[in-house]
């Protein structure tokens, strides 16, 4: 069982670094692969090793594959990844000596190739470790950077572009039981009934909330271009949030001395500081809360947003609907 820890006076358990492709997204198989081999050789730092490999084809009735990570099992893969044929990877990685240190690579995209699906997915691409093990990757400011140079990749390497992408830490909020045939007592909320958001982010320093209770909702919002999931350590901008935020040129003017970088079709990379484990200082407060002020108006509307996914946005969220298109 994964561990929460306390930083910065709220709860993290995992780091999560996705991007979201709209339905419509193809991705080669070159991309995946050269991204699991990035991952392979520069994340999974000794002594961790893969331990599981799991696959499933590009169709409707497809079973997942799973079983132990092996050369042979991998190779295998990678001739399907490159013919089309897998739609779906996850590698996972762990320390045999202290199972909390892990971390995970996985896709789950429409290919290019023989094989599909009836209708097309709405794609990820993630990698996801835990926070002892993203602690091993902070000491390192060459593997902090291939953090971000992976999340660059896979967007310039997808056509047209991811939607958009983030990396923060992260916890997934507890579910709310539910039997929909007992008796309810007072005061009873359904799974989706989350507590109401506070009117402010509680540290300058966020944490994200993530799993497939809140991404998975919220994901047709990002890739209808309706808004983004908040400001996070690494923002990962499509082309019309870039216009919500005000462009990139506003955006460089009003955050100097972040690191902004420009991606293709329109995207742009804004991070807010060096580490994804960043000391929680007067500095690293301030940095927060300029790309949260900046990037607020690209953040997802309440307003616009169903009612029973409103508590889904914890406290990134606008407060007034987009004038954009």
């Amino acid at each position: 069982m994964d561990e929460f820890e306390s930083l910065y006076n709220q709860t993290a358990m995992y780091f999560a670094l996705r991007l979201f492709l709209k339905k419509d997204t193809l991705v080669e198989g070159r991309l995946i692969v050269e991204l699991a081999r990035t991952f392979l050789a520069d994340l999974v730092l000794p002594p961790c090793q893969p331990t599981w490999l799991w696959t499933k084809r590009a169709k409707d009735d497809a079973k997942l594959n799973t079983g132990d990570f092996s050369e042979r099992r991998w190779n295998a893969a990678v001739k399907k990844i490159l013919a089309g044929e897998f739609s779906a990877l996850t590698i996972f990685a762990a320390n045999p000596d202290s199972p909390t240190q892990k971390i995970s690579f996985s896709t789950h995209v429409n290919t290019i190739g023989p094989a599909g699906y009836s209708s097309s997915l709405l794609g990820t691409i993630d990698i996801t470790s835990s926070v002892s093990y993203l602690r091993q990757l902070a000491t390192s400011p060459a593997k902090v950077e291939t953090l971000l140079r992976f999340g660059t990749a896979a967007w310039n390497g997808v056509r047209g572009g991811p939607a958009y992408g983030y990396g923060n830490l992260g916890v997934i909020p507890p579910r709310v039981p539910f039997n929909p045939h007992g008796p309810q007592h007072a005061g009873f909320r359904l799974p989706w009934d989350r507590d109401t958001p506070p009117a402010q982010c509680p540290h300058a320093i966020p944490i994200a909330w993530i799993g497939s209770d809140i991404d998975g909702n919220l994901d047709r919002l990002f890739c209808a271009g309706k808004g983004i999931k908040g400001a996070f350590w690494a923002n990962y901008l499509g082309e019309i949030d870039v216009k919500k935020a005000g462009g990139e040129q506003a955006i460089v003017a009003t955050l100097p001395g972040f690191r902004i970088e420009t991606l293709r079709d329109g995207g742009l990379l804004v991070v807010a500081t060096d580490s994804p484990l960043p000391e929680d200082s007067e500095e690293n407060r301030r940095r927060f809360l300029a790309v949260h002020r900046v990037l607020q108006p690209a953040f997802l509307s309440r307003v616009e947003t169903a009612e029973n996914q409103r508590a889904l946005l914890g406290y990134f969220y606008r407060e007034h609907p987009s004038v954009l298109p």
